[in-house]
Parts: structure tokens; sequence; C-alpha cells
């Protein structure tokens, strides 16, 4: 009889099929699998394995959205799809149980593309008390979410007390990147901490959409300048 997993049957299969693929290891699965079990104790929220291993540096976001995208893709042909808000694409539905184990079998190429993980930039400027993450890409896919929600974190761990998630660059914001954003605006709201969400007006709308005026905001342009993101900002 086998012992139960504490990952998520979602997490479970990511696992399975990044272990499959020699994109990670057993033991560095066992490792992160280890540090959700940990979190959850001490009552954080529960991260994903693939934003934890990208974290860790075990495994590049680009990826794990390769990986991402066979789980994604393997729920919504075999499980189908829920109804989802107007506007937004449809998540697949979660797999129930344990992932089928011949779905780990399945062979993940993914592509070429160099230095993907400087779309999530991280600022920590001196002398003040602000940690920014800047969102450097016009499009987030469904995909993106476990390099989102490692980038997430590093911004939630700078013990900042002014936290920016940068999204003025962004146009369209898919419904599972938006559970993200709020989940993390929850988290830093429970330790006493302030953060603001920047985003153009189409991503606005749809985060709007989604949470409601559970999160703060400003719309706005990015800036021109490179400069630093927390100009004209209150």
């Amino acid at each position: 009889m086998s012992t139960p997993t504490p990952l998520s049957p979602e997490d479970d299969l990511f696992g399975r099929v990044a272990v499959h693929n020699k994109l990670v290891t057993r033991e560095q699965v066992d490792e992160c699998t280890r540090v959700i079990v940990d979190e959850v104790a001490a009552g954080r929220p529960r991260r994903s394995l693939a934003s934890i291993l990208i974290g860790r540096g075990y495994i590049t976001a680009l990826a794990a959205s390769a990986v991402q995208k066979a789980v994604s893709d393997y729920a919504a042909k075999h499980f189908g799809q829920v109804p989802a808000a107007a506007g937004l694409p449809p998540e697949p539905k979660p797999l129930p149980g344990h992932a089928p184990a011949g779905m780990s079998q399945r062979v993940v190429r993914p592509e070429k593309q160099e230095k993907e993980d400087q779309r999530f930039k991280l600022e920590t400027p001196k002398g003040t008390r602000a940690g920014i993450l800047a969102v450097e890409t016009s499009r987030l896919y469904a995909g993106d979410a476990p390099a989102l929600e490692a980038a997430l974190h590093r911004l939630l761990v700078t013990g900042r007390a002014d936290l920016r998630l940068d999204l003025r660059r962004v146009e369209s914001v898919p419904s599972v990147i938006i559970g993200l954003i709020g989940r993390s605006a929850e988290e830093a709201g429970n330790s006493n901490r302030d953060f603001l969400l920047l985003c153009s007006e189409p991503a606005g709308k749809m985060i709007r959409l989604v949470l409601g005026d559970a999160l703060r905001m400003k719309i706005g342009k990015p800036p021109q300048d490179g400069g630093l993101r927390m100009r004209n900002t209150p």
C-alpha cells in the first residue's frame, strides 16, 4: 500500500512529469514537498511545488512553464473545463485524487528562449521601506503562474513594509495569475504590510472583475525612462 503524498494532485503530477523529463531530481521534489508541509503546518498559505522548485533554483521558469502546460493540457482534455468569469480564459478542473501514473511519461520540450527569468524584476531601493516587483512583459499566461508565484514569494520575504507589484506593462492577465496576486496581497495584509498593485487599464479591469475592491490598485502607464518603479505613486 502506497503512502499518501502531501502534494495536491496537480503538484503530484507536476513533480512526476518534471522528474521523468530529468528537469529535477526525486530528492529535490521531496525536499520542496517538506517545505510545503512545514509552511502549511505553520499556518502559511500553500505554495505550489513548481514555485518552490523555481525559488530554490532547481528548475528554470521556462522549463516549469512547459511542464505546467503539459499538466494543464492533460487536465483540460481528460476532466473538462469549468466556466470562467466573463472576459477571462477558462481554467481546467482540478485533477481528482492522485494524478494518473501514465501522465508522468509525457516528454516535455521547452522552447528555447533566453533570459525569460528577467521578466520578473525585484527592486529593494536603499533608504526606503519599499519592495517592488516589476513584470516586464505585455502578456502573462497560465503557464507563467509558477514563475510569478516564486517572484511574489521573493517580494514577500524581503521584509519591506511597502510592497508594490508593477503590472503596468501587462495587458492581459489570466485568472490563475489573478488568484496568486490576491493571495499575496492577503498574506501581506496579515503581516500588517501595505500591498499596492500598479497596472494598466486592461489588466485592471480583469483583476477588478475577479477580486472586486479587495485589492488596492492604481491604474497608470509604465515609466518611460526605466527609472524607479515607485515614481508618481502614493
